[in-house]
């Protein structure tokens, strides 16, 4: 399996490439994003108003339900 590359641009928008089996690859709706991490199975970013999104899986495929996180700093 190979890991994501990914890279946050200064307009708070990504870009992901690399495996894509799993979604982690797609954020081209992602906006507002001050800090990502991209991992084999899942891409994860923090948008400015401390809400969390979240692509993919963990790595024995279970995905996430984030829409009730709020206010997450850092």
């Amino acid at each position: 399996m190979t890991p994501q590359t990914a890279a946050l641009r200064a307009d708070g928008t990504m870009v992901v490439d690399g495996n894509n089996g799993y979604g982690q690859c797609d954020v081209q709706d992602w906006t507002d994003i001050t800090k990502a991490v991209a991992y084999y199975t899942c891409t994860v970013g923090l948008r400015s108003d401390g809400t969390v999104v979240m692509n993919g899986t963990d790595n024995q495929g279970h995905s996430f339900d984030l829409s009730d996180w709020a206010d997450i700093k850092q």
